[in-house]
């Protein structure tokens, strides 16, 4: 079965974008899921996210990587079934995945 990603480079560059301007101090953004969607919401300041396999990047693309990820960054507007993007967003003092609005 063959899949297509959700994104072209144009869409990365986007992203990248966004995360630079909504995160202050961002160093790096990498890991990036142009789509992910909230599967739960245990907490205001918390979400689980379904990244799909072939959104991840080429070394891990593979069905048997799909995985979940609990983000605390950037969640605040988030609701249960919603689509959303993701990136690992490195700063001076740390690093964490945030939700990156478009």
């Amino acid at each position: 079965m063959k899949t297509t990603p959700a994104y072209s480079r144009e869409i990365i560059r986007q992203i990248k974008k966004a995360a630079r301007k909504q995160v202050k101090n961002c160093l790096s953004v990498s890991h990036i899921y142009p789509r992910a969607l909230c599967v739960a919401k245990p907490a205001p300041g918390c979400a689980v996210f379904a990244t799909p396999w072939m959104d991840a990047e080429k070394q891990v693309r593979d069905p048997k990587y799909s995985s979940f990820e609990t983000v605390y960054g950037n969640v605040s507007g988030v609701q249960f079934g919603d689509w959303c993007s993701l990136a690992y967003i490195s700063t001076e003092s740390c690093g964490q995945t945030y939700v990156i609005d478009l």
